[in-house]
């Protein structure tokens, strides 16, 4: 044996020479390799080149990722120019300034990515300084060897961030799943995973760990306990990897386990006994549902789908009843002979003193699920026929403190057996009817004292016993015949706190301004509250008015406008009921003032007369307007109103003050108008011979809102005729010659006059007539102007008189 373990000690030095032996002859090759590189980029061929060079080694040691610019190390290198030589990647590493000598790191040293240069799991990196042989007669090649030393720089990594796992949920205790393991990029313990653990654990899962004969570790996760998918079927995870560095990093990864289902649950129904009542005679209830069975199966997928069907010995009975195999659906298809078919109809009761009959008839359903094998469960169902009922002759009511509230409160220092509500039940089909609390009851909190036709609900344990954990409770109280529900009333409870008291309300009045124009749905005021632990509960009141719950309405403590607002009806008067919470009696009143606001939203009207009339003007884009007509004579003076314009603006204040203007036009240059009165002057005398007849000009009304609002009238003005100019003769003075023989009725001159006024004018023509001639002499047409003789001249009649 001993000579055996000598054998096996000299091999394994053997084996260290030889790896060294290797090492050294490939750096020679290498160098080798390098001088005759260099040889050649020189011009210097081997085989002629008598020179000589000298070689040196040296090693150097530096840390991964130390800063750029770390000295390496210092070369003597005499009077030689030596330059750096070596692999590119490796050259770019460092830089060697030939002056000091010093080799320093130029880039970023990482040892993981440098694996290429990996020498006995160490990573060593060749540089060569090579001198110029051209400067000396021996030239020289020093080799440099950098070892560069890991660090603990990389964490644990595994080879994806989420293992996905797949379990049967009957997967026997002790079945192991092999898991993903990382890896470390780093040196010996650096690198080397030295422990994994199991975060997050659920009792049903280990973590076994093997180690195989190359040193690594083979991961399992392990089954402890039994998995019950139905108790849970996803299980997250977190596996975490430590190397063995100082300080030791961490790596991790998720595991997302899924528990697949097998069949291993039956289907449960809701309730193992089903109780329906048909009134006897009711033949409207054929192909109608009489009620739904419901079976739940814990499993998953198909294993989780249900089936229902009928099961019983008497086959007659299910041409009566039919069930739908997917929803569980009992529907009644044929009444007529249900009593003949069922033989397990049973007469339970009868009272002559009421003609009352009831039977009862037991059906058989079964639910079947859709794994392999299939499992099932049944349950039952009675079917009560009895004659039908009337609420007049079975009825539920409830007596509630205060009167008439839909609901019934007991304070939170309520002891057990307080009372709650008393329910009364109208029967007229005897004594055989129990009143119980059929549904909301959880954890038993009331209970129901019984007596003939009435029962009284009380606390079974005190308010104290309930906590804070549920404030209301939804009981159902009904009326049981024969098992069977036969009427029912649900009646809400709930637990007031000792420091109920009224909302404090922020401001008990408030006001508000807000505009007219104001949309719909937008936010008119905010009921603000004292701080509170109560929900609260906003609610429109009804107000002398009306109408303000139509305006308005209330989202939360908001109140938003949903109807127009009308200025006239300003202030709106809202009242607003504010209470803790349903259950709660006390509440207070927030009033709410509204003012409305005007907006400038009405142009200027002017006001009809009966010197307006309406009509299109083409300059104002065929809108339909007002036209003012006047007759005005030429001799109207100046400081004289033609007309006065008004118009008035619905609006209110500055938005009402109406302001006038002329419109600029010609015509309008003939005429002004008082900005404030809307009187318009003429601004200069007009003359009917000079000027035209016609004017036509527009007229605006502009208001002093923000923005301006305004509107246009028309003014047409006649021009009428006066007579302010004397007739003017043609000539001022007429000559003729008379003959003594002329007759009576000659003509001998015609008169001719022009008057101004009467230019384009209807008064008619100029009248002539003599202010002074020879008597009886002369006469003149008044019409015509035509002198002629009145008669005939007489004998002594001398010329010149």
């Amino acid at each position: 044996m001993r000579e055996l373990c000598h054998w096996k000690t000299k091999f394994q030095a053997s084996q260290i020479i030889l790896k060294q032996y290797i090492s050294c002859l490939l750096k020679t090759l290498f160098l080798v390799q390098i001088i005759s590189t260099f040889t050649y980029a020189n011009g210097i061929s081997q085989s002629s080149s008598d020179q000589i060079y000298l070689e040196q080694n040296l090693r150097f040691h530096i840390i991964e990722e130390c800063p750029l610019g770390h000295l390496v190390g210092t070369i003597d290198t005499g009077n030689n120019n030596y330059r750096l030589s070596a692999k590119p990647e490796v050259a770019e590493l460092f830089s060697f300034n030939a002056s000091t000598g010093q080799l320093r790191t130029a880039a970023r040293v990482d040892r993981e990515n440098l694996l290429l240069f990996l020498v006995d799991d160490q990573v060593v990196l060749n540089v060569l300084l090579v001198s110029d042989p051209s400067q000396t007669n021996n030239p020289t090649i020093i080799n440099i060897l950098i070892s560069v030393e890991d660090i603990n720089d990389n964490i644990p990594t595994f080879p994806t961030s989420i293992q996905n796992i797949s379990i049967v949920e009957s997967t026997a205790i002790g079945t192991r799943f092999v898991l993903n393991g990382a890896q470390d990029l780093d040196q010996q313990g650096n690198g080397t995973i030295v422990e994994y653990t199991l975060r997050n654990n659920e009792k049903n899962f280990g973590l076994v760990q093997e180690r195989n004969g190359s040193n690594t570790t083979t991961l399992f996760l392990e089954i402890v306990e039994l998995i019950d998918r139905e108790e849970k079927e996803l299980y997250i995870l977190e596996l975490e990897a430590r190397d063995g560095g100082n300080p030791s990093k961490k790596g991790y990864c998720k595991m997302q386990i899924t528990i697949l289902d097998v069949n291993d649950n039956l289907p449960v129904f809701d309730q193992p006994i089903y109780n329906v009542n048909v009134s006897i005679g009711a033949k409207e209830i054929e192909n109608k549902s009489l009620l739904t069975v419901k079976a739940k199966d814990a499993d998953s997928s198909e294993n989780a789908i249900v089936s229902y069907k009928l099961d019983g010995e008497n086959a007659s009975l299910k041409t009566n009843f039919r069930i739908d195999k997917t929803t569980g659906e009992i529907v009644l298809e044929k009444y007529g002979n249900l009593s003949d078919v069922c033989s397990n109809l049973t007469d339970l009761r009868s009272s002559s003193a009421n003609n009352f009959t009831e039977k009862l008839c037991i059906l058989k359903v079964e639910a079947v699920d859709h794994g392999f094998p299939s499992l099932s469960s049944k349950a039952f169902i009675n079917v009560y026929l009895s004659e039908e009922m009337t609420e007049s002759q079975l009825m539920l009511k409830f007596v509630i403190y205060p009167k008439g509230s839909s609901f019934a409160s007991v304070d939170e220092t309520s002891l057990n057996g307080t009372v709650v509500a008393v329910i009364t039940l109208i029967n007229s089909f005897g004594d055989n009817a129990t009143l119980e609390i059929t549904e909301g009851n959880q954890g038993g909190v009331f209970r129901l004292e019984s007596g003939h036709n009435f029962a009284i609900l009380r606390l079974n344990q005190s308010s104290a016993e309930i906590g804070s954990q549920q404030d209301s409770f939804q009981l159902e109280i009904s009326a049981i015949i024969n098992h069977v529900k036969r009427v029912s009333k649900k009646l809400e409870v709930f637990i007031r706190h000792f420091n109920d008291s009224a909302p404090i309300l922020q401001e008990d009045i408030q006001t508000v301004k807000v505009a007219e124009d104001l949309p719909l749905g937008s936010l008119v005021a905010r009921i603000g509250l004292q701080p509170s632990s109560y929900q609260h509960s906003f609610e429109l009141m009804a107000s002398p008015l009306g109408y303000e719950s139509s305006v308005f309405k209330m989202d939360g403590n908001f109140v938003k406008l949903v109807q127009p607002l009308q200025l006239e009806q300003s202030p709106y008067k809202v009242m607003v009921k504010v209470s803790n919470s349903q259950y709660s009696f006390l509440y207070t009143v927030a009033q709410l003032n509204v003012y409305v606001v005007d907006v400038n939203n009405h142009s200027p009207q002017f006001l009809t007369s009966n010197l307006t009339r309406t009509q299109n003007i083409s300059t104002l884009n065929q809108q339909s307007i007002l036209l003012y007509s006047v007759n005005l004579l030429e001799s109207h003076p100046v400081v004289q109103q033609v007309l006065k314009l008004e118009a008035l603006d619905k609006d209110l204040g500055d938005n009402a003050i109406v302001t006038y203007s002329l419109v600029k036009s010609m015509d309008a240059e003939m005429f002004r108008v008082n900005a404030q009165t809307g009187q318009i002057f003429l601004n200069h005398p007009l003359d009917y011979e000079l000027d035209k007849h016609y004017f036509c000009f527009e007229v605006a009304a502009e208001d002093s809102g923000i923005p301006r609002k305004s509107s246009i009238s028309a003014v047409e003005v006649f021009l009428e005729d006066v007579n302010d100019n004397p007739p003017i003769f043609l000539d001022s003075i007429y000559y003729q010659n008379l003959r003594l023989s002329e007759q009576q009725s000659t003509k001998l001159v015609k008169f001719q006059a022009e008057d101004a006024d009467l230019v384009d004018s209807h008064q008619g023509a100029l009248t002539y007539q003599l202010l002074d001639a020879p008597t009886n002499l002369f006469q003149v047409d008044a019409k015509t102007g035509w002198l002629s003789l009145h008669s005939s001249l007489p004998s002594n009649y001398k010329a010149g008189m």
